[in-house]
């Protein structure tokens, strides 16, 4: 009987010192593994800001007449506001017309558009329908920050949002 469990012994401690040998191993393999994922993070993140560290690109003419227009809504005079208004929705009427949309009138193009169910034609209308105001009202027509700053994001959404300004 102590044969026996003299043999079990050696049995466990062999099966102990394999174990240990196999979990030192798989541990120095997922050291080694996780310092991989740590330089591809590393680089992964350094990457992200070089995007944004990049000399300026040249910027297209319509891109330069947002930025024009971006910064008309960002003055406080309300009176910039309603031209940004008229001149976002020229730019687009513009963007509209690319796509294809039949009609005379920039109202016809979005009413082909809400046939064909496109998502942000009521928001388009939306903005249209506040230019309409402004040019046949003119000074009478009252817009406050909150009305301006909405039509921003309106235009801003779909101009940029759709690469049309890109």
């Amino acid at each position: 009987m102590e044969e026996f469990f003299s043999s079990l012994g050696t049995t466990v401690q062999s099966l102990s010192i394999f174990l240990t040998v196999v979990f030192l191993l798989i541990g120095i393999y997922l050291l080694y593994e996780l310092g991989e994922i740590t330089k591809k993070n590393d680089t992964d993140f350094l990457n992200h800001f070089k995007r944004f560290n990049k000399e300026p690109q040249v910027k297209s003419e319509k891109m330069k007449v947002w930025e024009n227009i971006a910064s008309q809504f960002n003055s406080s005079d309300p009176e910039l506001w309603k031209i940004a208004i008229i001149n976002a929705d020229a730019l687009l009427e513009e963007f509209v017309t690319s796509l294809g949309y039949p009609g005379e009138t920039f109202g016809e193009k979005l009413k082909a558009m809400q046939r064909q169910g496109v998502s942000w034609v009521d928001s388009a209308w939306d903005v249209h329908l506040t230019r309409n105001k402004i040019a046949h009202q003119g000074a009478q027509f009252k817009l406050n920050n909150r009305e301006a700053f909405r039509a921003f994001k309106i235009y801003e959404s779909i101009l940029l949002g759709s690469g049309f300004l890109a």
